[in-house]
């Protein structure tokens, strides 16, 4: 079990420091919901079988994906960095 927490804290450290290296705060967003995508991807990619014969289900899926993108984006936006700060579309 503390072999899986010490996994846990070095995969957070990285992913903060591939966040934090960068000086732009667009990307340094973009990258910052980087979990949230990974999470979705794996979610399309186990309901794929599923879904494979209802094409609409899975647009709905990769609909409510690139929403939770956007709004991740959106929230570490504001909540790190001005508002007056604009990063393409959000």
């Amino acid at each position: 079990m503390k072999s899986l927490a010490g996994v846990f804290l070095v995969v957070i450290a990285a992913w903060l420091g591939y966040v934090l290296l960068n000086s732009d705060p667009c990307e340094r967003v973009r990258r910052g919901a980087a979990p949230v995508r990974l999470v979705f991807d794996g979610l399309r990619a186990a309901a794929a079988p599923w879904l494979k014969d209802s094409p609409s289900d899975r647009i709905r899926l990769l609909v409510w994906s690139v929403e939770s993108d956007a709004a991740t984006q959106k929230f570490l936006l504001f909540q790190f960095y001005d508002s007056s700060t604009a990063c393409g579309s959000n």
